[in-house]
Parts: structure tokens; sequence; C-alpha cells
């Protein structure tokens, strides 16, 4: 008897196991999970980046010549393929600010790219030469 108590098998038995390849499965389940979510905000920030990027390019045109920018819309040509720009001049008003706001231009700029759902937008508030 005292033979036989000597020769038992050591190791892990199959509840062990799947209990050890359950952890695992948990662990790496959230690893690829914040794995996936560092990817997206990564393609979020590098959209964020060019398109402000490209709206400081487009918005240095409007240097000197505030007086000239209208409705428009275009891309940034063969430099920057699918991104794209849309310019809204509006008019401010206010009754107890009339003559300021008669010298303030709001321009809306967005950016956007054509493989991407999100817009940059920025808005500036420009002042106006009086004539």
């Amino acid at each position: 008897m005292k033979m036989a108590a000597r020769h038992r098998y050591r190791g892990f038995s199959l509840l062990e196991v799947m209990v050890a390849v359950s952890i695992l499965a948990i662990g790496f389940t959230a690893i690829y999970s914040l794995f996936s979510q560092s990817v997206a905000a990564s393609d979020v920030a590098r959209f964020r980046q060019k398109a402000a990027a490209l709206a400081v390019l487009k918005a240095s045109e409007w240097q000197g010549k505030v007086d000239e920018i209208s409705a428009d819309e275009g891309d940034f040509g063969d430099e920057y393929p699918g991104w794209h720009w849309k310019v809204t001049p509006e008019a401010l008003k206010s009754k107890e600010h009339e003559s300021l706001m008669k010298r303030l231009k709001r321009v809306r700029l967005e950016v956007f790219h054509n493989g991407n759902t999100g817009r940059y937008e920025v808005v500036h508030y420009l002042m106006v030469e009086p004539k």
C-alpha cells in the first residue's frame, strides 16, 4: 500500500486548466478592447491634427482680405487628396451694439475628409475695415 501512495501523478486537473484558460481569455479580451480603443483614439487625434493644420492654412489666406470672404467650398488640391473645406460667413446682429456688429464678421470654416465622418469646425470673428 505504501508503494501506491508514492506513485501518485503530479499535474493539473482538467478543472484547474479550464479555470486558468478562462482567466487568460478574460485578460486577453480586456487587452484587446484597450488596444482597439487606443487605435480608434489615435485615428481621431490624427484627423483632428491634420484638420486643424489645414484650417490654419485656409484661414491664413484671409489676411488683409476680410471683405472678400464669401460662402465657398473646395478642396486643398493634390497636396492633400480627399480633404475639403467649406466657408460660411455670417453677419452679426445686435441692437445694443449695432455699430460694432457692422464691423464684425463671423466666418465658419469646416474641414473634412472623404473617408472620415467627422468634421472639424472653427468659427472666426474678424474685423471688417470701415468703408
